[in-house]
């Protein structure tokens, strides 16, 4: 497979790793679910957002390294937001998902505020 120019990086020749990613302090904050969802997405989609820009270990950086993450994470709530939206139009009950969503994203906006 070749990603961005780049050919068969396995995902441990990657920065960071998930195993970096998902350290113990995060996994006790995780269900054991989440933390199969994201380690799978990882391994999936990890390499498609490799850069060229190398640490002096030899790993490759992640783009989200370089991303400006609260903004990534803003634009991920936004989205999430409105798909719960569409979620109560069609089962009338969301629960208090939109209220967790609409904190998250006051978070990621006052957080971008202060950058």
């Amino acid at each position: 497979m070749e990603v961005n120019g780049l050919s068969d990086i396995p995902a441990e020749g990657m920065y960071p790793s998930i195993k970096e990613i998902l350290t113990e302090p995060v996994r006790r904050k995780l269900n054991a679910r989440l933390i199969a969802d994201i380690t799978e997405r990882y391994e999936k989609h990890g390499l498609e957002y490799i850069s060229e820009r190398k640490l002096p270990d030899g790993r490759f950086i992640n783009q989200c390294m370089l991303n400006d993450s609260a903004q990534d994470a803003l634009e991920e709530v936004v989205d999430a937001v409105f798909n719960t939206i569409i979620l109560s139009m069609k089962q009338k009950y969301v629960g208090g998902i939109l209220r967790h969503l609409v904190a998250a994203y006051d978070d990621l906006v006052a957080m971008k505020a202060v950058q």
